[in-house]
């Protein structure tokens, strides 16, 4: 056992030089472990692949710590297999009575609606689930990102019924959208509100039409998509018109009209978005990780604009694409599986020019992480006080969600959500000829500290220093606030094969940091524990530098 225990710790010690863990910060000079000189991902990130698998990620020693998973195919085929892979071992108990009677630590099943299962007695102190009460309502449904920027639009003082002026900053984690109905042939829509809003679209472009997404608000995987073009000098023409246009559109039940992206960034000039993943560790404090790679999903067809091909999904909506896109276009072969390898990162297009890897980098990735966070502090606004409930009664168990936003990108590399899953669907190696990210979720389940953060014995010792000479010069450093710093260090400690912090940062990092923490709106949303870990990073960056 001690042969074993000296050699987990010569091969953490590796990993640790390697990610410079004593250090939580990332710093400006760690945004070029994303991608490497020669475009390829980056030395870091592959020393990272490979030691990953080379790691002892159970303690020996140690009790199996036990997990329970939903029914679902990719619980079943991803996420149990990499908790095994872990060291993990599955709950005693089985099935629907593992909850209540199981002996697990870790619960990973689909989303949780009823609020009656946060409050259970099944849960123990320090086990971990996979939903966080009320942001499926928040962040998951098609109504969701409209709703958010609506409310973004009042606390900035914006109009909603204008586009955001080209040289501002906040609100734009997602292109415009409106909630329309038809109920038993009524028709329930805005009209007012989207004819004021395309008549200031057609004084901002050149273009003669605009399109917008039908999509059902219950809606998923693309279906009940259709595409409808909006002429400005004939459907614009009134507010009667755009009526008319509405009701020549909007058939029986709910939907939502989302404005479309006209001119985007192109791949080979075909049109593209990414599925990225997030991951929310912790709500108050907010805790946020990202994945610094993408699932690609790239038309078989040439993007064009023309309002003659609105209406060809294989162009704006179908990606990858089914069998008849495929026949009918010009497929790419090979297909850019990894945003991170020269095959992706030497061929984005926009309408001016080349995203080179210096724009996807400094622009088209900081974007992301802006409109991300964004997002997700406007989400936690609205259910807080669902937290706090629960920690009033005395709950102390950790609730995670993952996030799956698929991105856009304009021609100039500014990021918009087109929506955000938030089923926690984990693909790892179920679409191999696509994608393979089996490695990243065995990585995430370690952040979250599903095998009991292994390799927190190398950094102890000085985590436990530094926390009680921080706080003994702090006013309001509790019990509470050391407890969530530790958890952040340790989650920041086991974060490899590409997942990596986005908030909190040091304020002065490059990107969203350093405006958030002077914009007056931004700030009001910041509470005291978030506070507190800001004071921690400046504290870490003063003792660094």
């Amino acid at each position: 056992a001690a042969t074993m225990a000296a050699a987990a710790k010569a091969r953490s010690a590796a990993y640790m030089s390697q990610l410079e863990l004593f250090n939580e910060e990332e710093d400006a000079a760690d945004k070029h472990r994303m991608v490497g000189g020669d475009g390829r991902a980056s030395l870091t990130q592959r020393k990272l692949n490979f030691t990953f698998n080379s790691l002892l990620h159970r303690l020996p020693g140690s009790p199996c710590r036990r997990f329970r998973v939903g029914p679902r195919s990719d619980m079943r085929l991803s996420i149990k297999p990499a908790l095994k892979d872990l060291g993990m071992c599955e709950s005693h108990v089985l099935g629907k009575r593992s909850f209540e009677h199981g002996d697990w630590v870790l619960s990973w099943d689909r989303l949780w609606h009823r609020p009656r299962l946060f409050f259970s007695e099944s849960i123990a102190d320090g086990a971990i689930v996979n939903s966080i009460p009320g942001m499926y309502m928040a962040l998951g449904q098609h109504t969701s990102l409209p709703r958010l920027q609506v409310h973004c639009f009042e606390r900035f003082g914006f109009d909603p019924l204008r586009a955001l002026p080209d040289e501002e900053l906040n609100c734009r984690f997602t292109m415009r959208g409106f909630a329309v109905a038809r109920e038993n042939g009524a028709l329930k829509a805005p009209n007012g509100r989207f004819h004021e809003y395309n008549a200031d679209a057609a004084r901002r472009t050149q273009l003669a039409h605009k399109i917008w997404i039908l999509k059902p608000q219950g809606g998923f995987n693309q279906i009940g998509i259709h595409m409808y073009n909006y002429f400005f000098a004939s459907d614009g023409v009134s507010a009667a018109s755009t009526a008319e246009w509405m009701g020549r559109h909007v058939p029986e039940g709910e939907w939502i009209l989302q404005e479309y992206e006209m001119e985007p960034m192109t791949y080979k000039h075909h049109k593209f978005d990414l599925r990225a993943w997030g991951l929310i560790t912790s709500l108050n404090p907010l805790r946020l990780f990202f994945l610094d790679h993408f699932a690609t999903k790239a038309s078989q067809w040439v993007y064009s604009s023309s309002a003659d091909l609105t209406k060809e999904q294989c162009i704006h909506v179908l990606m990858p694409g089914t069998a008849d896109c495929y026949q009918r276009g010009e497929p790419l072969m090979p297909y850019p599986s990894d945003t991170r390898e020269p095959l992706f990162l030497d061929y984005l297009t926009t309408r001016s020019g080349v995203c080179d890897r210096d724009c996807w980098r400094d622009k088209a990735m900081l974007s992301v992480e802006w409109r991300l966070s964004e997002m997700v502090l406007l989400a936690r606004e609205q259910v807080m006080h669902l937290d706090e409930q629960i920690k009033a009664k005395g709950k102390k168990y950790k609730r995670i969600m993952v996030l799956q936003p698929d991105f856009v990108f304009d021609e100039r590399g500014n990021a918009f959500m087109v929506e955000c899953n938030t089923n926690g669907y984990m693909i790892g190696d179920l679409h191999p000829d696509f994608f393979s990210l089996q490695l990243e979720t065995k990585a995430l389940l370690e952040l979250i500290g599903a095998n009991g953060y292994p390799r927190q014995f190398e950094y102890a010792t000085g985590l436990i220093a530094h926390l009680d000479e921080f706080c003994k010069q702090q006013k309001d450093c509790s019990e509470t606030s050391k407890l969530e710093i530790a958890e952040m260090v340790h989650e920041t400690h086991h974060a490899s094969t590409g997942w990596y912090k986005i908030f909190p940062k040091h304020l002065d990092s490059p990107g969203f940091m350093s405006h958030f923490k002077v914009q007056r709106e931004w700030v009001e949303l910041m509470t005291a524990q978030d506070r507190m870990n800001f004071k921690w990073m400046d504290w870490k960056h003063k003792q660094v530098h």
